[in-house]
């Protein structure tokens, strides 16, 4: 009798290996693929990064107390590793850089490129006011205002209070840019920055 129900449990084991088991085998086999691109695809993330972090520390050169940015190690960084939050930090540098030699025109492609490639809003925000302080130091209040119109990170919020009112104080608009004015001063908490006045 045991060697009955013996048979019969195999010939239920065959019967369901017949009709199930060969796509449970393939769906390990896919679930270890799967598994091992996974683990291949972050790995790869790791050293992109690192690679990415690596070119940073390159692209500005600090020797005997001054510092110089090295456009080149920029363009591979920015190229290579676009998405790369290095990237970004390299084009706020970048643009930092060109500011103070007095390259407006290159510190607004770099402040732009931020704007377009930053992942995080935050970033691009601060771009965003960076490059609206540029544009007014220009006396460009319109396209400033077009700039900070596109913001959306709520923590700039007062900032962009402060370089609207400069904006509408360029065009002769008195009324906005006091209305302006008080925004910042309740976003700062009744005190505005000195730096940002």
């Amino acid at each position: 009798m045991d060697h009955l129900e013996d048979q019969a449990q195999a010939a239920k084991v065959k019967v369901f290996w017949n009709e199930t088991g060969k796509y449970l085998l393939l769906a390990v086999i896919v679930g270890l693929m799967l598994s091992f691109v996974w683990k291949y695809w972050k790995h790869r993330q790791v050293i992109q990064e690192q690679q990415a972090s690596a070119l940073y520390m390159t692209v500005v050169n600090h020797e005997k107390g001054k510092s110089t940015l090295n456009e080149h190690v920029l363009n591979v960084l920015v190229n290579q590793h676009p998405k790369s939050i290095y990237s970004v930090m390299a084009q706020l540098d970048a643009a930092g850089f060109s500011v103070k030699k007095g390259r407006y025109k290159k510190a607004e492609i770099s402040y732009q490129w931020v704007i377009d490639h930053a992942k995080a809003p935050a970033y691009q925000a601060l771009a965003s006011c960076r490059l609206a302080r540029l544009l007014l130091a220009q006396n460009h209040p319109k396209k400033a205002l077009a700039v900070l119109d596109l913001v959306s990170d709520k923590a700039f919020v007062a900032q962009i209070s402060i370089l609207r009112a400069r904006a509408y104080g360029q065009l002769g608009r008195k009324v906005e840019a006091e209305k302006e004015r008080a925004k910042a001063k309740r976003g700062f908490g009744g005190r505005v920055p000195a730096w940002l006045i």
